[in-house]
């Protein structure tokens, strides 16, 4: 019998479901919630109860969850996530996306977007890559998710920025669970200290 999972993990696989149903929802009018206040929101005890049900099965991913769901049935709400009928889509419709990502893959190309990020900026502005913090139009993409936070969970200087600018990037939930998506996997781990050098920690 699988294991299962951590509440973080399941918090982790509840903000990646909410990410791809923004993505999917987009199609049909604004969005239901914003990534900062998902966890105050009326919604989010509908990712998190699909992702405490689903997400221990062998062939999980958020992603192709959602995007299930929505190939087959159209718009769809949060209320839609579980039950029934969505593990039956996501039986059904599933063979459609199989050359999906899974999880840690998916992370780690976010990852090496944002270390392309940095270093063309570095190249553009004759910068230093370690100053990247330092500069408030970075900050300010990093707060619209022009770039993926998750490169900086693992960050010291990240850690000393102001509390109010880091909150505006992530709550301390969502930091966290970003945080142990990077830390979960070893191969992962060791790239980001390798990238960082002394910044990780």
């Amino acid at each position: 019998m699988k294991k299962k999972k951590s509440m973080q993990n399941i918090e982790l696989e509840a903000i990646n479901l909410a990410e791809a149903f923004n993505s999917c929802f987009r199609k049909y009018g604004y969005p239901l919630f914003k990534r900062h206040t998902l966890k105050d929101s009326k919604w989010w005890q509908y990712f998190f109860r699909a992702a405490d049900m689903y997400s221990n099965l062998p062939d999980w991913n958020a992603y192709i969850w959602v995007a299930c769901q929505f190939e087959k049935h159209g718009k769809r709400w949060p209320t839609q996530m579980s039950g029934q009928e969505a593990f039956d889509t996501f039986q059904e419709y599933k063979h459609r996306f199989i050359n999906e990502e899974n999880p840690d893959h998916a992370v780690a190309r976010k990852l090496m977007n944002t270390q392309k990020y940095i270093m063309d900026w570095s190249v553009r502005t004759g910068s230093d890559m370690s100053l990247f913090l330092d500069d408030r139009l970075n900050l300010f993409a990093l707060q619209r998710r022009m770039v993926d936070p998750s490169y900086f969970t693992v960050s010291k200087k990240y850690r000393r920025l102001d509390e109010k600018v880091k909150y505006e990037i992530m709550n301390i939930e969502e930091y966290m669970v970003r945080r142990a998506s990077v830390l979960r996997n070893d191969r992962i781990k060791n790239k980001m200290k390798e990238l960082l050098g002394e910044d990780y920690g």
